[in-house]
């Protein structure tokens, strides 16, 4: 069984230092919205059943790719209620968020790389968004959990 587990860290080593970039022109729109904040309609009464939850549907093709993680992504978990955001969990020990594009009018959009946190030496194993999705928790083959405010970045 042990050697399923990755191997001990040395008593002197050090956790990897938290930083994170913002990749869009501001974090605020000009009527002080966050970048988190779901677009209108993301939740319209539309895509609610009769009995309260979300309609889902079969993808009948690709649409987009996501795409800047060096050697893969391990894990992706949408934004809670609304799955207007993407979180990424790669495999080069980085996390992202990319902002979906919703298909209201038909145009064709491209995912947008909307924040990268950089905080793992290692290959992030998993990533989990809280109840509201304002933190999100990583969690890494270096060992280490680490706590991000999913707006700020800060650890």
């Amino acid at each position: 069984m042990a050697h399923l587990l990755p191997p001990q860290q040395r008593a002197d080593a050090k956790p990897f230092e938290a930083t994170t970039e913002f990749h869009c022109a501001a974090e605020y729109d000009y009527q002080g919205r966050s970048w988190m904040a779901p677009p209108p309609g993301a939740a319209s009464s539309a895509n609610i059943s009769s009995d309260g939850n979300l309609k889902c549907y079969i993808p009948k093709r690709c649409v987009a790719r996501f795409g800047n993680n060096k050697n893969g992504i391990h894990r992706i978990r949408l934004f809670p209620k609304t799955g207007h955001l993407l979180l990424s969990a790669g495999l080069d020990g980085v996390c992202q968020v990319w902002s979906i594009p919703l298909d209201q009018d038909k145009q064709q959009q491209q995912p947008r790389l909307m924040r990268t946190y950089k905080g793992h030496s290692a290959a992030c194993r998993d990533a989990q968004f809280n109840l509201s999705g304002s933190q999100f928790v990583s969690a890494s083959f270096d060992r280490y959990l680490r706590l991000w405010d999913t707006e700020s970045g800060e650890v």
